[in-house]
């Protein structure tokens, strides 16, 4: 602790704990930043995360419209092409069997997106 004392004419003591006063200004301070994070947490944040993470528009529903799309002409080409090859060069039961699972897996992809896409717009009509 640092005690200040004054003489004037009259003798007065005055007493001034430094500590005391940067720990004020301190507090004073971190109430400051302690607004401006509830300011910022609340306002800004909460925006940014409804932007992030809120609920789109009806336009991105074609998104999955497209996605759809594509994983059926990829699944038809990959059939196609696949039983066109293995019919020509003669392909055994592993090579059709490795077909199937890229097929199925394309198939999931189509199918999943098929459904995400109904379920957007059916949500948008209501």
């Amino acid at each position: 602790m640092i005690y200040v004392y004054v003489d004037i004419d009259i003798d007065i003591d005055i007493d001034i704990d430094i500590d005391y006063l940067v720990e004020l200004e301190y507090l004073e301070m971190f109430n400051d930043i302690n607004l401006f994070s509830i300011i910022y947490n609340s306002l800004i944040m909460q925006s940014f995360m409804e932007y992030i993470y809120g609920p789109l528009t009806e336009d991105y529903c074609i998104y999955f419209y497209f996605l759809s799309v594509f994983g059926f002409i990829l699944l038809s080409f990959t059939a196609i092409v696949a039983l066109i090859v293995g019919l020509k060069k003669g392909k055994g039961f592993e090579y059709y069997l490795k077909v199937a699972m890229v097929c199925i897996g394309y198939g999931i992809f189509y199918f999943q997106n098929r459904l995400l896409y109904h379920m957007c717009a059916g949500d948008m009509i209501k």
